[in-house]
């Protein structure tokens, strides 16, 4: 139509905005990859090994480890393809996955023993385990198990190498020593110029480096070195150690530069090839009985040998080569004598009997004075005129004889001289002569005691032989000593003649009588005649005698040597050590004994308290045990509603301590609870026996919150403990839970009104701007029915948070806001939304008073977003 205008097409635009609620599947989905990628990140490897057998290796339980720590497991066996071996599949974490290298080594530790030693005890307790010690190379996940440890070059310390025709009894492992201190030990050997010698290899610890010098020698010291005569057996070896797997030893002069590393030197066969004795040359009018290895001995000890022997026609006399012990060179002076000692034959007696057996040999006498390296043996020791004489006095001269040696410390020092009866007849005095250089050893404190026979001593450590030289094993002989091995005191003129070392040792109070002592039983232990007593381990005396008395108990007769007879008095208490006390439970095994000879015969032990002892019938009660001896009941009665798994032997702790134990339960039929019967040890009993004190039951608690004293699975329950302050009191009603009015006598106490209590329950949190800052301590019904009263407790550090136009409000479980915009999720915390949970907040403006204990406040049911908004800043 003309004039009339056309309305415009209108355009249609279809805008599309992305909702927001579309944010929650993509945040979940970026979360589920990260929990994907740090679950491949932190995957453990699994390799597999390769092992002959399969023998202690366990699916599950064999661990795998590096330097003693975890680093994986065995996760399956499986023969391999020709059933020659197995092969192990094992998961090596992460963290370790770097180690796994071309020529990483693997390998079985388990218990193994050996004339070597004993290895991998470890193992008896734990199981085998497989050791892995990491390579280099590119990374690899299939391995071949070694069969032992590999050997491995010690990275610290010095090696030296030593070169010798076989290697004896030496072997990987054996000890180096020097002066006898182990500084190193031999690491591995080959074969060297066309297998003709050997090389060893030995690391010295890098603290003794220093000793091995260039012109130092090495020598073999392995097994041992017996000398077998009528006197004794000599034995001479280095250590235990060298006997069992070989051993080296070196020396080093004070001169000489210090071995590189790898340095070369020649090994010895023993310290005679080394060359290290002192050289001296003697003259021999005659050399019967005196040939090559002829030992010249110093006090016993043998000290050096004949290494060669050759007439001189010029001097008429034989010139002998020997070597002595370097220990004596600085002795070796123009004073020293030498003579021999042989066998002889004769009406007077026998002297130097063992001779016979391993022929004579040459002693020394070394003094100071100038150096000389040439000596002329004499036929027979010099004896001096000025010989010191010692009187004295015995009640018999049983086991002495006129001639026989008196000893110190084994060492020939004199003779007796003679032996006559008293002038009373009553008992017998002995004269000894002691030789002039021992003089100084007689003081006033010098006591002498008759010596010969055998000494044997066994226990679990092993047995022990004593044996005196052969002259006072055949025909007795008198020893001496020092207390403390000092000569004290001007020389007594007279001296008393001891039995034996010990009654030496204990003096004048070895001659005191001894005490007899009744101690009374309700029945026969174990113990038998001769049985120990014992003071605090000490033996003391022996069971003399038993009996049952008229009122059908046993009477137990003791006898306390006189030495120690002052030890009882009316204070004294005795228990029974027979035998072996075992106590055990889940939370382990508790073995006592009071020793060896206790466990086989039985045994009684006494001490002494501060308060006399009860009698039975005018004698000392035998108690069963020490506990027993001196237990102290102090009783307290508790009251269950329930008792799961309390029994006798409970443990009542405080803080971690044990302060008692439950004795025993029983059902209370007026209340129908349990009534334990507990008892307090000694030291506790004062706090944990007043009103105020309070106990409950600690078990194990599995929550959507959490596990609590997961212990108690496996121990079982124990009964916690606080201490009261009251009056005496000893029934108190124990808790199934911890109390919760201790927690409120800390801090700020307050009291919330709501019509519900919804998700909250008794330790739901009470946040602050979602810190955690107090809990739900109690729950209450109002007096009216129409409100729940809630009390909780403000920590000390937040009480000035609350004032008293606080707003509080439930903080339980979470909001969550569906829109077409989206949705909006809202929670305090994990934990609020699992155990429920409180939050408040103080408005802006004015600065209101601090809320009191005590002070009510209503719970807010509906959240308002403007209390987030609140932000005022609240003084202490």
């Amino acid at each position: 139509m003309t004039g009339q205008i056309e309305p415009a097409t209108p355009v249609v635009s279809n805008k599309r905005n992305l909702s927001a609620i579309w944010f929650l599947p993509f945040l979940a989905l970026l979360l589920g990859g990260w929990l994907l990628f740090q679950h491949l990140s932190n995957a453990a490897s699994e390799i597999r090994i390769h092992f002959e057998n399969a023998n202690g290796i366990l699916v599950g339980k064999t661990r795998i480890k590096y330097q003693g720590v975890d680093i994986g497991k065995v996760t399956d066996i499986k023969l391999d393809e020709d059933i020659s071996g197995v092969y192990v599949i094992a998961e090596i974490e992460h963290q370790a996955a770097h180690m796994l290298k071309s020529d990483t080594q693997f390998w079985l530790v388990s218990a193994k023993a050996s004339l070597s030693g004993i290895s991998g005890l470890d193992t008896l307790f734990t199981g085998s385990y497989i050791n892995m010690r990491p390579g280099v190379g590119a990374p690899a996940n299939n391995f071949i198990a070694a069969d032992e440890q590999p050997l491995s070059k010690p990275e610290r310390g010095l090696t030296v190498k030593l070169l010798a025709q076989d290697m004896g009894s030496v072997s990987i492992g054996s000890p180096v020593y020097y002066k006898k201190i182990q500084v190193g030990e031999v690491y591995n050997f080959r074969l060297v110029r066309d297998a003709q010698e050997v090389e060893i290899q030995l690391s010295i610890d890098v603290k003794y480096a220093d000793l091995v010098k260039q012109n130092s020698r090495f020598w073999n010291v392995s097994g041992i070195n017996a000398d077998f005569s009528l006197s004794g057996i000599k034995v001479n070896t280095e250590s235990l150690a060298s006997i069992i797997s070989g051993a080296i030893a070196f020396d080093s002069p004070i001169e000489g530069n210090k071995a590189p590393s790898n340095f070369l030197f020649k090994f010895y066969d023993d310290i005679e090839a080394a060359g290290r004795g002192a050289k001296i040359q003697l003259k021999l009018t005659s050399i019967d009985g005196i040939n090559v290895g002829t030992p010249i001995v110093y006090k016993g000890f043998k000290a050096g040998k004949i290494t060669q022997i050759e007439l001189s026609k010029e001097q008429d006399l034989f010139v002998a080569n020997a070597v002595i012990e370097p220990m004596f060179r600085e002795q070796l002076s123009e004073n020293t004598r030498f003579w021999t000692e042989k066998a002889e034959l004769s009406l007077s007696g026998v002297k130097n009997l063992s001779n016979l057996v391993r022929g004579d040999f040459i002693a020394f006498a070394p003094a100071n004075g100038n150096p000389m390296r040439t000596f002329t043996v004499s036929d027979n020791k010099d004896v001096s005129d000025t010989a010191t004489h010692v009187a004295l006095f015995a009640e018999d001269a049983s086991g002495v004889e006129q001639g026989d040696d008196v000893y110190y410390r084994r060492v020939p020092v004199g003779q007796v001289h003679s032996i006559t009866l008293n002038k009373q007849a009553d008992g017998v005095a002995i004269s000894l002569t002691i030789e002039p250089s021992f003089q100084h050893l007689i003081a006033g404190n010098t006591r002498f005691y008759k010596t010969g026979g055998l000494s044997l001593k066994a226990s679990l450590k092993g047995m022990e032989l004593n044996a005196e030289p052969l002259p006072s094993l055949l025909k007795g002989g008198i020893s001496l000593y020092n207390p403390d091995n000092k000569a004290k005191g001007k020389p007594a003129s007279q001296y008393r003649l001891y039995p034996d070392r010990a009654l030496a040792e204990l003096g004048s109070a070895a001659f005191a009588k001894p005490l007899k002592v009744t101690v009374i039983s309700n029945k026969m232990s174990s113990v038998t005649l001769g049985s120990p007593v014992y003071y605090r381990k000490l033996p003391v005396g022996e069971v003399s005698h038993y009996d049952l008395t008229p009122q059908g108990k046993v009477a137990i007769e003791l006898e306390i040597s006189g030495q120690y007879r002052h030890l009882i008095n009316k204070n004294s208490f005795f228990w029974d050590v027979s035998g072996i006390d075992i106590k055990g439970g889940l939370s382990g095994l508790e073995i006592k004994t009071d020793s060896l000879l206790a466990i086989a015969a039985g045994g009684i032990a006494f001490d002494n308290k501060t308060t006399p002892t009860p009698r039975v019938d005018g004698h000392f009660p035998l108690y069963s045990s020490f506990e027993h001896a001196t237990e102290v009941n102090y009783n307290i009665y508790l009251s269950f509603s329930r008792a799961d798994n309390v029994k006798s032997g409970t443990q009542v702790r405080y803080k971690g301590i044990v302060i008692g134990e439950v004795e025993s339960l029983a059902l209370n039929e007026r209340n129908d609870n349990v009534q334990a019967r507990v008892k307090i040890k000694q030291g506790f009993a004062e706090r944990f026996r007043r009103q105020g004190s309070q106990y409950w039951l600690v078990n194990a608690k599995v929550s959507l919150a959490g596990a609590e004293n997961l212990d108690t699975v496996l121990a079982g329950p124990y009964i916690e403990a606080l201490p009261g302050s009251g009056k005496m009191q000893t029934s108190f009603t124990a808790g199934q839970q911890a109390p919760l009015i201790s927690r409120e006598q800390k801090g700020l106490s307050l009291t919330l009104t709501a019509p519900r209590a919804g998700s909250l329950s008794l330790g739901s949190p009470v946040y602050f701007r979602q810190v955690q800052v107090g809990e739900v301590t109690e729950f209450a019904v109002a007096s009216a029915g129409d409100a729940v009263e809630i009390s909780i407790n403000i920590e000390p550090p937040y009480q000035h948070l609350v004032r008293a136009n606080t707003v509080f409000w439930q903080a339980s479980g979470f909001n969550m806001d569906v829109g077409i915009t989206g949705a909006s999720l809202k929670a305090e915390s994990l934990e609020a939304i699992i155990r429920g949970g409180i939050s408040f907040a103080t408005p802006d403006g004015k600065i209101k008073v601090k809320a009191k204990t005590g002070q009510r406040f209503t719970l807010e049911q509906e959240f308002k977003e403007k209390w987030l908004d609140w932000q005022p800043k609240i003084p202490r």
